[in-house]
């Protein structure tokens, strides 16, 4: 736990540090991705696709997340690819 707010303070400094935390959440987003997106619409809309831009808004909007823990980040993370779905 005190190993992933370590990480997240990384984050706070370093785009490159941001980036290993957020890889890190790719498989779960894949996951929520893969159930939200209809196989009929996966021509127009691919999940990784949606992952992927939920990684640019959440690079963007970073500083905004007050968050401390791996839970609260999935979290956040989660909202804005449900923002994306929306879209």
């Amino acid at each position: 736990v005190a190993e992933f707010a370590d990480r997240l303070r990384a984050a706070e400094r370093s785009r490159e540090a941001l980036g290993v935390v957020l890889d890190d959440c790719r498989a779960y987003l894949l996951v929520l991705a893969n159930h939200a997106v209809a196989p009929d619409l996966r021509a127009k809309v691919a999940p990784s696709d949606l992952v992927q831009e939920t990684f640019l808004e959440a690079h963007r909007h970073f500083g905004g997340f007050r968050g401390r823990s791996r839970a609260e980040l999935l979290g956040w993370l989660r909202r804005i690819l449900e923002c994306r779905l929306s879209n």
